[in-house]
């Protein structure tokens, strides 16, 4: 589970690290070796590192007792250093960072120096280049953007963010959802009892079980998913929209069915709200995610 935390002296030698490591592989598309060598030459001074640490606001993103990403930004809102560890690249640890540092801050516009590589993630973030600089590190000029955001702006797209409640909502349904498809699965014992039920029925009715089992199975590991991981992937919204419409099928075969076994409207109760709230789900699941692919995520 991604935690954010204020930072803390002994994350020093950890974010130099970090800091060494992300820049030789995530940025190693946009530039060369040498001035890969010149940015991160793995030779920081830890104390006046950790002192501009101190000086400013500054986070840092934690994966159990792992850091996997740091960020920090003055009193003038300028932010000095974001990097996220190279497996946890797009997972959202970025953003949330930003947006915590921007939130704590009274500035009224906010400024960032970006690489080429991190361009793209400021972009989408809100900020627009006002010039484009060189600048000489150890011998070797390197290319990046001074880019700035009003603070306007900034609340205007914390106003777009999809809220706690609203992933809460997302999550219930599907807690909700499952546990209708596993009262629905209860519910079809009774078919199994029936000495009147042919075998070929008998074999449908055992798969339409499987098939409900499934789609429960697959809304309690989503919603434990949302719960847990604080990153959003394409597969989270995917995995939510498919058990989603594996409940609604199970739902209606189970409706089918029952009908044809003349069951009492109580045993075919749960099916029709697990419908409601798998449709739900996938709708909560799909407007979050329209709402961050807007946002860049």
């Amino acid at each position: 589970m991604i935690e954010i935390r204020e930072y803390r002296e002994e994350d020093c030698a950890a974010t130099a690290k970090l800091f060494y490591d992300t820049v030789h592989s995530v940025c190693a598309a946009d530039y060369s070796p040498r001035e890969l060598d010149a940015w991160a030459d793995g030779r920081v001074d830890l104390a006046l590192w950790n002192k501009r640490f101190l000086s400013h606001d500054a986070l840092v993103a934690t994966d159990g007792d792992k850091l996997v990403g740091f960020a920090d930004m003055d009193a003038s809102g300028e932010l000095d250093r974001l990097y996220v560890h190279k497996d946890h690249q797009r997972k959202g640890i970025a953003r949330a960072l930003c947006a915590e540092l921007m939130s704590r801050s009274q500035a009224e516009t906010f400024s960032v120096h970006a690489s080429l590589t991190a361009r793209g993630f400021f972009e989408k973030m809100g900020f627009a280049v006002t010039e484009e600089e060189k600048v000489e590190r150890n011998g070797v000029t390197l290319r990046r953007f001074a880019m700035r955001m009003s603070g306007s702006e900034r609340r205007e797209t914390a106003a777009l963010r999809p809220s706690s409640r609203f992933r809460s909502v997302a999550i219930a349904a599907s807690a909700l959802g499952a546990c209708c498809c596993a009262v629905g699965l209860v519910c079809s014992v009774r078919l199994f009892s029936d000495p009147a039920i042919v075998s070929v029925r008998f074999a449908a009715t055992v798969a339409l079980a499987v098939f409900g089992g499934l789609a429960a199975a697959l809304f309690v590991a989503v919603a434990l998913f949302r719960l847990l991981n604080s990153g959003v992937r394409l597969s989270d919204y995917i995995l939510s929209l498919a058990c989603s419409v594996a409940a609604f099928v199970a739902a209606m075969l189970h409706l089918v069915v029952g009908r044809e076994f003349s069951l009492s409207a109580a045993s075919l109760l749960p099916f029709p709200l697990a419908v409601i709230l798998a449709l739900a789900a996938a709708g909560c699941a799909a407007w979050e995610y329209i709402l961050k692919l807007n946002l860049g995520k």
